[in-house]
């Protein structure tokens, strides 16, 4: 599969179609595609991206726009002209966009790169680590700073982004299946049918939680300036596989999937 929901970016990015794209990310779907095509993905801050034109739950407090490339000069010359404040959309914030591209020339020397176990919620494939290990060393090798830190609550967050996201993709479509007849894919209908019978009190018992995740990176970037981890523990799986094989465990492939991207859906960084 080249991944979720913005596969058909990824997709054509990789195969030469097309020389940059837009993603929309609410749990990891600019970043997975990009995982899964060999390509570079961007997750932005939530309000960074104006999000008017999207529908349904690219519209939550967990979704946004961001650019995809080739490389990474391409997202940043995407971002430069995506990032700015948007009246019509609430969630932008009218700040100084920085110049994306001239960044790039700076170096990463002496910056202060957060390592940590709790960044692989699961076992990770062994072509993975070394991939991430490779690009440790490349790091250090440039001048960067490694500590470790801990975020606590990494259990959490994929039962808590299911909940809240799909709390919010809930509401969207019972307000919208008034006005048309709205179906889904069988993937979308597995994952959206418990979001449907979803109650006030899941989604408020998942605010709570959601701070505490918010609260656990708060306190790592305290320590350091960026996280270094997989954007996914495997490469990417076969159409139709719901399910996937890590450290002997047999998991649930969708839940796998979002625990190593979510957080950041959760957090808006």
């Amino acid at each position: 599969i080249p991944g979720g929901s913005s596969g058909g970016s990824g997709a054509a990015l990789a195969a030469d179609l097309v020389i940059s794209a837009n993603g929309s990310d609410g749990g990891g779907s600019i970043r997975i595609p990009s995982c899964f095509c060999g390509v570079i993905g961007l997750k932005p801050t939530l309000g960074l991206i104006s999000r008017f034109g999207l529908m349904g739950p690219g519209l939550s407090t967990c979704g946004v726009e961001g650019p995809m490339g080739k490389t990474v000069m391409d997202c940043a010359l995407m971002l430069q002209v995506m990032a700015g404040t948007d009246p019509r959309d609430p969630f932008t914030r009218p700040v100084p966009i920085p110049d994306y591209v001239a960044a790039l020339s700076g170096g990463v020397r002496g910056l202060r790169v957060g390592i940590s176990a709790d960044l692989s919620p699961t076992p990770v494939d062994p072509d993975v680590q070394t991939g991430y290990e490779r690009a440790l060393k490349v790091l250090m090798e440039a001048g960067v700073e490694v500590q470790e830190v801990r975020l606590p609550h990494k259990d959490l967050v994929p039962a808590t982004l299911l909940t809240t996201f799909g709390g919010e993709w809930a509401l969207w479509h019972r307000v919208n299946a008034r006005l048309r007849n709205i179906t889904y894919s069988p993937d979308v209908a597995r994952w959206m049918d418990p979001a449907m019978a979803l109650t006030l009190d899941d989604y408020l018992r998942a605010q709570i939680d959601r701070e505490r995740v918010r609260h656990d990176y708060a306190m790592a970037f305290v320590k350091v300036d960026v996280l270094l981890g997989p954007t996914q523990a495997f490469p990417a799986p076969k159409i139709g596989q719901d399910r996937i094989t890590l450290g002997g465990e047999d998991r649930d492939l969708l839940e796998t999937i979002i625990a190593y991207t979510a957080p950041s859906n959760l957090t808006g960084m």
